[in-house]
């Protein structure tokens, strides 16, 4: 049995998620007051009132993302106690959670030693922070040791690091391996913890290879795949078979 997980997010209720996959994070919750998807005028699902898509023990919904409003969220003891409360259907905490636990993505201003406290809440519910791991990252600018902050926390389950912005960094080997080196190295975050994720924009063999060795080298969780309905069947096989995943029935579309 292979030690590395795969998992990825998507922004479809309705996506067809690959039985291999550890967990599925569902999202983006931008809409950060109503606690809901979509825009100020036109706020989409929440995790609140949503039966989660697929088991519920793999299902995470995503707190914030790209564009995520308004800035400084949570911001008081009743944030937090929602962000909670949100993990089971209509609040009820007396049944089991109809949700794994919560991805919070960090691209936009959030209260980060909230995001700390709301993960300890959690409990023994799922809990994942997912940062950009580029530039500013490597050179401590642009508020690069917020997952430091988490990870003082102590109850953080996996840490994930998006090396890639629209599509996959065409120089990401200047970036990649310093990212994780930092994360583990510089933070002394576990290897175990430490998740790493792309995009099926701009993948190819090369930068796919490069990424899987990385996992493999420094031992690391495994790899997540942001818009996985996107990925190739292809790409996914390679995916599984160098991680030493079964790959009977990938359900993926596409050469």
């Amino acid at each position: 049995m292979s030690n590395y997980i795969v998992g990825g997010w998507t922004q479809r209720l309705d996506a067809e998620v690959p039985p291999q996959f550890s967990y599925t994070m569902y999202g983006m919750v931008t809409n950060l007051d109503l606690l809901k998807t979509g825009s100020a005028g036109s706020p989409g699902w929440g995790p609140e009132a949503t039966t989660a898509p697929s088991a519920p023990e793999n299902a995470m919904w995503t707190y914030g993302g790209g564009g995520c409003f308004p800035d400084g969220r949570p911001s008081n003891p009743q944030d937090i106690e929602r962000i909670r409360r949100a993990c089971y259907f209509e609040g009820d905490t007396s049944r089991p959670p109809n949700w794994a636990g919560v991805d919070f993505d960090d691209e936009c201003g959030m209260n980060v030693p909230a995001i700390a406290e709301a993960i300890d809440q959690l409990g023994s519910l799922e809990s994942s922070f997912t940062f950009l791991a580029g530039y500013d990252y490597i050179h401590n600018s642009g508020g690069a040791n917020r997952a430091l902050e988490i990870l003082k926390g102590g109850n953080c389950k996996r840490f994930v690091m998006m090396c890639y912005a629209a599509k996959m960094w065409p120089d990401y080997e200047t970036y990649v391996r310093p990212a994780i080196e930092k994360t583990i190295e510089g933070h002394g975050i576990e290897p175990c913890k430490v998740v790493l994720a792309l995009t099926p924009a701009g993948l190819n063999d090369e930068n796919l290879a490069y990424f899987l060795d990385q996992v493999i080298d420094f031992r690391l969780a495994g790899l997540f795949v942001w818009n996985f309905t996107t990925l190739k069947g292809s790409d996914l096989e390679k995916i599984l078979t160098r991680l030493g995943i079964e790959q009977s029935k990938t359900p993926l579309a596409g050469p």
